[in-house]
């Protein structure tokens, strides 16, 4: 379980990184918003990692780290969103959006 755990420590810095790059070329409220939701989910991810658990089944442990992973990929899965509206639409959503209304 250790090496899960360091897995998912290692995917979220990894995670952190690009939403941190990703930011640093945003504009648009809208986006840094759905930014920080999350880096919001990746803090939730390394709260309920640093939280001590009684451990009495392998089956407790292996449950946990499925539902930590489950919020990581969430958060991945938000960050490819604003990923794909930024090559869709540029760093600034709302300029597009109202020139072409």
């Amino acid at each position: 379980m250790n090496s899960d755990t360091r897995t998912i420590r290692a995917d979220v810095r990894a995670e952190r990184t690009k939403v941190n790059e990703l930011d640093r070329n945003l504009t648009s409220k809208y986006l840094k918003a759905r930014l920080r939701e999350v880096s919001g989910l990746l803090d939730d991810v390394e709260g309920w990692l640093a939280t001590p658990i009684d451990r009495r089944t392998a089956v407790d442990s292996a449950s946990r780290l499925d539902f930590v992973d489950s919020i990581l990929d969430m958060a991945v899965q938000r960050r490819q969103y604003v990923q794909g509206l930024v090559k869709r639409f540029g760093p600034d959503v709302e300029t597009h959006l109202a020139r072409n209304w």
